[in-house]
């Protein structure tokens, strides 16, 4: 974090700055960013671009540096053409939207360690929408396009972000043994004779009434997780098949998840999607700032440790009263 950007000297929280001035005075950008240069568009290319239906499309508006190693920043995001009209109460006031992108504006918040390689990055989801999978890669982006454009004595270096979701497992182990109902779903699926559709052949549910069942459960989610014994490849179909009756594996199950109903919420686990489980209700209305940052603090400071980093300690130091 301490010796990256401009001259190997930047702290990232410095360099991440300068790449969001760049982001903010871009504007409205089209398309997903690639970083491999064989297939990157000219920033002018995505600033320009109609973009193509379900493309997504993002404009940076403002950034404030919070507490030290900190920087909260906003985003408007949405998806290119999903509808033609924006429905009013009254027709005459519908709003021609077609082509055009329909979406929210989204907080992120960028937590640093004084020194390290790895911090936290929030973003906002509203309605189970989220930029968070682009915004690491204009971040990037912007980077390398400084190498290019900023001429100083201190030639500027490119600083490449890499974020993975966190795999809050504690959060998920609560979660299965505490709901209300879980069981698990194999079904296999055939190609329709068409060959684009696939139809459900079999189905089975499996309720997750013991706690030997559920505990066989979180082992298999640990696993795909790359936190149990060993990383688990493929689908887990067969690892869950076992978990119901190892003899069923000559049906020939095509997919399997775990279903998982907490309250009046109901969230589905496969391998692909353990990641759909991380997300904390923060609040029905969209609330300041301030509670926003205050509530991915809260989240932070109760799983940092389990994640193995540490990105409040420089903000507590700054609080201590001195001797």
């Amino acid at each position: 974090m301490e010796t990256v950007g401009d001259d190997a000297r930047q702290h990232y929280i410095e360099h991440v700055e300068q790449c969001l001035d760049v982001l903010e005075k871009w504007s409205t950008l089209t398309g997903a960013p690639s970083l491999r240069r064989s297939a990157r568009l000219p920033i002018k290319a995505h600033r320009r671009s109609d973009g193509d239906k379900g493309d997504p499309r993002i404009r940076f508006l403002r950034h404030t540096t919070l507490d030290a190693g900190e920087i909260l920043f906003h985003v408007e995001y949405g998806r290119v053409g999903r509808y033609p009209k924006a429905l009013a109460r009254k027709v005459v006031d519908d709003a021609q939207i077609e082509g055009l992108a329909t979406g929210h504006a989204y907080r992120c918040l960028l937590m640093l360690p004084e020194r390290g390689k790895t911090g936290l990055l929030a973003v906002e989801d509203v309605s189970s929408t989220t930029p968070a999978r682009i915004i690491p890669n204009w971040l990037s982006r912007a980077s390398d396009w400084r190498v290019k454009k900023v001429e100083r004595l201190a030639k500027p270096r490119s600083v490449r972000l890499m974020a993975k979701q966190v795999k809050d497992l504690p959060r998920l182990r609560e979660m299965i043994r505490s709901a209300n109902d879980a069981s698990l779903r194999l079904t296999k699926k055939t190609l329709s004779g068409s060959g684009k559709r696939k139809k459900t052949k079999v189905k089975l549910e499996y309720k997750l009434d013991t706690k030997a069942d559920r505990d066989d459960v979180m082992t298999w989610a640990e696993r795909f997780a790359a936190a149990g014994d060993a990383h688990m490849k493929g689908s887990g179909v067969a690892e869950l098949t076992e978990i119901v009756d190892g003899s069923l594996k000559t049906v020939g199950f095509t997919d399997a998840v775990v279903v998982i109903k907490v309250g009046d919420s109901t969230k589905k686990v496969s391998a692909s999607k353990l990641d759909d489980l991380f997300v904390y209700p923060v609040s029905a209305d969209r609330p300041d700032d301030d509670v926003w940052v205050d509530e991915v603090m809260s989240v932070v400071s109760g799983i940092q440790t389990w994640l193995q980093v540490d990105v409040l300690s420089a903000q507590s130091e700054e609080e201590a009263p001195a001797d």
